[in-house]
């Protein structure tokens, strides 16, 4: 018998399945695209990216979530630290980076449950 690696929900034949390419071969469910989300985010942006959430800033927080800065002006010469998260609540505007006044795109790296 078969388990989710996310949720241990247990994974039936008959359900649709398509090989993600994972960690150690694992298959992604369709029945399981929450697990997969949860667990996988990179890979499930690969296979979902019209769900990808992104506002820049000044923009309203659609979804509380982990955001970090995804795209920045590219003549700035100021070190932004895109590998930090930024817990940000839904209804929220979208800070301003302090070291820098471009315009920069923040994206949800993972969505608060």
């Amino acid at each position: 018998m078969k388990k989710c690696n996310g949720c241990k929900k247990r994974i039936f034949s008959w359900q649709q399945q398509c090989s993600a390419g994972l960690e150690e071969d694992i298959t992604m469910h369709d029945y399981h695209k929450k697990c997969f989300k949860r667990n996988h985010y990179k890979e499930w942006k690969f296979f979902f990216p019209e769900k990808i959430i992104r506002v820049f800033n000044g923009d309203k927080i659609p979804k509380t979530g982990y955001y970090a800065i995804v795209e920045h002006d590219k003549k700035c010469d100021k070190i932004m630290y895109t590998e930090r998260l930024i817990l940000m609540v839904k209804g929220d505007e979208a800070p301003k980076p302090m070291i820098c006044q471009h315009d920069v795109q923040w994206e949800c790296m993972k969505e608060y449950e």
